[in-house]
């Protein structure tokens, strides 16, 4: 039976994305092409960068605050890349007068309270997804805290009005999209609907084509015959990308025929300026390109994929990995950090290489034994292409969530 639905984000830029927009953009999809009617709501933050409504779905940005009084416009444009907790009168009224016969938030804080206090209001369930955002490393906590000092939080008086508290216990259903927060929220409400709902990918928009490849290559000057290392995440300390300038430097002096490209939005500036930093300090110039702000929709991040060899995801803390499933699709092997997500959607050795997060040693290791063995190549790469085939297409995920939303709905108005 198709169901109307109402999803909800904090953010929603192509300049800015990241896995929490790439969900909600292909389930919305995928919904609307079953047959349900599903609407997108975000803040209205970066959202002239490019995001238009589709063809499946309506888009509709709200203004917002942030409830603090003198907060110079470039720190809230750095809460506004990571880590803000925003609410918006104007989307919460949107979403009261909804027809929707349930709400799927895809953010926490005030934006996920102001979800129970519409659903609440229209008599209709609501839905949580976790996408990590307590992934938050210390250094990002410091500088959130330096750039709200000197301004006045007034933000209690909206937590008051909203009771911006216990969103998630009274939440109807809960989606995890990572099995250590499924399993610990279980624990938490045994009670619960909550259901483990892994990310996906579009296999046919990333695809092997040589062409391609050889295109990126010559756009951003790197030669044809060295081996790209590739690796597509946001710039900020928990992704660790600084890790693999550390690999460089030692490939380098191994006198490696290496190139490293790092793609990505930038969601802390100085991590970002120290990674730049990094590069000269270590000589890397001529072996290190770094592409800051390509759009989710850019041919040149498919591409990107085409011109590499290998894909290294070193991330400190994951949730998931859903570039992890890009590099799949697009017939590159994959190497990543023994950690959060990663350690659930990577088996050792069949689908990818897992190594110790944050150890170089670990890592150059890993890199040279999937460069030198072409049979592990072949294996990891064709059953990386099954995986995203037979469990990670977006239908299939999309069949999931239709499924837990029936759940959720059947106990809402049989209780």
């Amino acid at each position: 039976m198709p169901i109307k639905t109402v999803q909800i984000i904090r953010k929603l830029s192509l300049k800015s994305w990241g896995g929490a927009e790439t969900v909600l953009w292909n389930c919305s999809r995928e919904l609307s092409i079953s047959g349900n009617k599903t609407d997108v709501v975000a803040t209205s933050t970066f959202h002239s960068e490019g995001v238009k409504p589709g063809k499946w779905f309506d888009v509709s940005f709200f203004p917002y605050t942030y409830a603090k009084m003198n907060l110079p416009p470039e720190n809230a444009k750095s809460l506004d890349t990571f880590g803000g907790n925003p609410f918006s009168f104007d989307m919460l009224a949107h979403l009261k007068s909804s027809d929707s016969d349930l709400l799927h938030c895809h953010s926490m804080g005030r934006l996920a309270q102001q979800t129970k206090k519409a659903a609440k209001s229209l008599g209709i369930p609501y839905v949580l997804s976790i996408h990590g955002q307590q992934n938050i490393s210390e250094y990002d906590k410091i500088e959130l805290k330096e750039l709200c000092k000197n301004s006045f939080d007034y933000g209690f008086l909206l937590d008051l009005y909203i009771r911006n508290r216990n969103y998630l216990q009274y939440a109807h259903g809960i989606v995890c999209h990572s099995k250590e927060q499924y399993q610990l929220l279980s624990r938490r409400f045994p009670n619960k609907l909550i259901e483990f709902i892994p990310n996906g990918v579009n296999p046919q928009k990333f695809h092997p084509d040589a062409e391609a490849g050889a295109s990126f290559k010559k756009e951003f000057g790197i030669s044809e015959d060295v081996k790209v290392v590739l690796c597509v995440s946001r710039f900020g300390y928990m992704k660790n990308q600084r890790l693999l300038l550390k690999m460089m430097n030692q490939l380098k002096s191994e006198e490696q025929n290496v190139h490293l490209v790092l793609i990505g939005n930038i969601a802390n500036q100085s991590y970002f300026d120290k990674l730049n930093l990094d590069v000269k300090k270590l000589n890397l110039q001529d072996s290190v390109t770094i592409i800051a702000g390509l759009a989710s929709t850019d041919p040149r991040l498919v591409a990107a994929y085409e011109a590499s060899d290998v894909f290294i995801l070193p991330s400190i803390k994951e949730p998931f990995g859903i570039v992890c499933l890009e590099a799949w699709a697009s017939g590159v092997p994959v190497i990543a950090s023994n950690t959060g997500g990663l350690t659930d959607l990577i088996e050792h050795r069949e689908t990818g290489l897992l190594f110790e997060p944050n150890s170089l040693e670990a890592l150059v290791d890993k890199y040279y034994i999937m460069s030198k063995s072409a049979s592990l190549r072949e294996r990891v790469i064709k059953n990386g292409s099954l995986e995203v085939e037979n469990k990670y297409a977006w239908r299939i995920i999309v069949k999931k969530l239709e499924q837990f939303y029936q759940k959720v709905s059947d106990k809402f108005y049989n209780k």
